[in-house]
């Protein structure tokens, strides 16, 4: 399992929209934003559409449950074998 934790993340939690910076040659792969582990409870999914190429940075939204707390942040990322897609950034907005 490929992801990214960030830990003791706060009120970050109470916005409501995950972006993220993304290029992809595929449209096949997403990134599932979980607490507390990479099989813990699941607050959003973010689809990842193709750019194009890999040199063509795309800004892609989803919607997360809004939670209060800290927690542990985990950034699964799912879909075919091989490259899935290039993460440069990534925030929660309102």
């Amino acid at each position: 399992t490929r992801f990214a934790l960030a830990r003791g993340l706060g009120d970050v939690y109470k916005r409501q929209k995950f972006a993220a910076s993304l290029s992809a040659l595929k449209g096949s792969g997403r990134v599932e934003i979980r607490l507390e582990g990479v099989d813990g409870l699941l607050i959003g999914t973010l689809p990842v559409s193709s750019t194009g190429s890999w040199g063509k940075w795309q800004t892609m939204t989803t919607d997360v449950k809004h939670l209060g707390g800290v927690y542990d942040l985990y950034l699964v990322f799912k879909g075919e074998e091989g490259e899935l897609f290039r993460m440069d950034y990534w925030s929660f907005t309102k």
